[in-house]
């Protein structure tokens, strides 16, 4: 469907450039996110984005997430190296609006610092557990050195909304591929 509507993924870092480095993007740009670091990410998507050359952004937990159901160092590192943005989605994966400002700021800089060594690139792109954030959240993404960071609140992202609350359209396993073409489709794609 992507390819007969003429829709192209793109990657949180290629929109940022563009909305604000006025870096071109394809006419009509989708961003594909991923959370939590599931194995399958690596298994099954990463090998069909790859084949069509396209990009995806995936957000993945550092913390004691290198077991069978999760990307190894070695998988997050072939991705980024094959074109797909690796994003933080924290250490811990904990809701941090409800953290102290301490942990906050732990949970957000070790998992870039992390990610930034397996990758050999910076990262810039974060998304919030379970979506949870407030203003504090947004402050302390932003001192933490990251771009972007996307919540659970359903919607198109627009710079509007600012960086560190971009909403995205939510897509389950449940969805099937009538329900995307369907909702993409109400939105012009």
């Amino acid at each position: 469907y992507f390819e007969e509507a003429g829709i192209t993924p793109i990657s949180m870092k290629q929109l940022y450039d563009h909305w604000f480095n006025n870096a071109p993007i394809p006419e009509k740009p989708i961003v594909l996110t991923f959370d939590d670091g599931y194995r399958s990410m690596y298994t099954t998507v990463y090998p069909l984005l790859k084949e069509r050359g396209w990009s995806g952004t995936f957000y993945c937990i550092t913390a004691g997430r290198w077991s069978d159901n999760f990307v190894t160092a070695d998988m997050i590192a072939e991705m980024a190296a094959g074109g797909m943005e690796i994003g933080s989605h924290t250490d811990n994966h904990v809701e941090l609006d409800a953290l102290s400002e301490t942990k906050r700021s732990s949970e957000l800089t070790k998992s870039k610092s992390i990610l930034e060594t397996i990758t050999g690139q910076k990262i810039t792109a974060l998304c919030y557990p379970a979506g949870k954030y407030n203003s504090e959240t947004e402050t302390a993404t932003a001192d933490a050195g990251y771009l972007s960071a996307v919540t659970t609140r359903s919607g198109i992202a627009s710079k509007s909304q600012g960086m560190f609350a971009l909403r995205r359209i939510r897509v389950s396993k449940d969805c099937g591929a009538a329900w995307i073409k369907s909702t993409l489709g109400a939105l012009g794609y």
